[in-house]
């Protein structure tokens, strides 16, 4: 299954259990593929119940389900903020769909969403 996310088409790879979950979504939720960079690149996939308004590239899946793309960099570089949860702002991109990744794994096991996307 695909998804146009902004310019590219993402491969969405879903469990079983995910895609018997999304079908079962009752409140919003926004899975965001976050990739950070700062001193160093950091790629992590949040399950929101309200998403960041400020996304490079959002699509939806059904009425309660969409996924974004969120880009961000920090002011400063500091190894130990990357270990806890730093302050975050969007980073402009001129190119968003070379970034965006194109690939989205997503399962749900024992009450709780699980992600990873890639290049």
């Amino acid at each position: 299954m695909n998804l146009m996310l902004g310019e590219r088409a993402v491969e969405l790879r879903l469990s079983e259990r995910a895609r018997a979950q999304l079908a079962h979504e009752t409140g919003p939720l926004d899975i965001e593929m976050e990739l950070y960079f700062s001193c160093l690149l950091r790629k992590r996939v949040h399950f929101l119940a309200a998403p960041h308004a400020n996304v490079a590239a959002r699509a939806s899946l059904n009425d309660n389900v969409s996924v974004s793309f969120r880009p961000v960099t920090t002011r400063a570089c500091s190894i130990s903020e990357v270990i806890d949860e730093p302050e975050v702002e969007t980073a402009p991109l001129v190119r968003t769909a070379a970034f965006t990744p194109e690939w989205l794994a997503l399962d749900y096991a024992q009450g709780k969403w699980a992600g990873e996307f890639g290049y």
